[in-house]
């Protein structure tokens, strides 16, 4: 029997980056001369990359409409300044994160999210997470980005892990429905940016409500 193995989404389920993102957020809104938005109304924009992020946070203020606007691409450029600049300012790892990678450190584990790739490795490298994974694919690694269940798929073949023995965790809904369409185990991290009744309308195999409760689900396997 294989081992098991495990795919972890980043932002709301290994580290909560959401403060960083607001400070982003509100910096591109401050250049461009519009009024800021709650760390609560970021954490509803995030899940999705951080081109739906601005797209979302522009509409909400009504800047633009969609990313095929003219201005979008100045708008976005902006935002990523300011994140690039303020990567591991606010975020902080869930307790349980670290305790749990070394617990399971051979067994084979991958990062699959949505963030670009050109910020996926210097946060894991900031918050010294990147040697306990195989790989790291970022939201621009491939053509398609989750919900699309071709990174998890992707993911599974280099973890060489068949996926009635691989987990999908994720704090959003584009995790498990990658998860469910790529035959994984899908654990919805209910703790993160997505409300539980969202995640609970999707049936996902197993829900946590912190990160150490990943613990007991993966036991039942071994």
């Amino acid at each position: 029997m294989k081992k098991l193995a495990f795919i972890f989404d980043l932002d709301g389920t290994l580290i909560d980056s959401s403060h960083d993102l607001t400070l982003a957020v509100n910096g591109m809104l401050d250049e461009i001369g519009y009024p800021h938005v709650t760390h609560e109304q970021v954490q509803d924009f995030i899940g999705d990359g951080t081109p739906k992020l601005a797209e979302r946070a522009l509409r909400h203020v009504e800047a633009l409409e969609s990313m095929d606007a003219p201005k979008f691409d100045e708008y976005f450029s902006i935002l990523l300044k300011h994140y690039e600049a303020n990567l591991a300012n606010k975020t902080t790892v869930y307790p349980g994160v670290r305790e749990f990678l070394e617990k399971y450190e051979k067994h084979p584990m991958a990062v699959v999210t949505n963030k670009p790739k050109q910020f996926t490795g210097p946060v894991l490298e900031a918050f010294d997470l990147l040697h306990y994974f195989k790989f790291w694919a970022g939201g621009d690694s491939y053509e398609k980005r989750k919900p699309d269940p071709f990174p998890v798929v992707k993911a599974m073949e280099d973890l060489n892990s068949d996926p009635d023995r691989t987990f999908m965790i994720g704090d959003g809904d584009t995790d498990i429905k990658a998860g469910q369409a790529a035959g994984a185990i899908t654990v919805a991290a209910i703790y993160g940016n997505r409300s539980p009744g969202e995640l609970r309308d999707l049936d996902p195999d197993y829900e946590i409500t912190e990160f150490s409760a990943l613990h007991s689900i993966v036991e039942k396997y071994l």
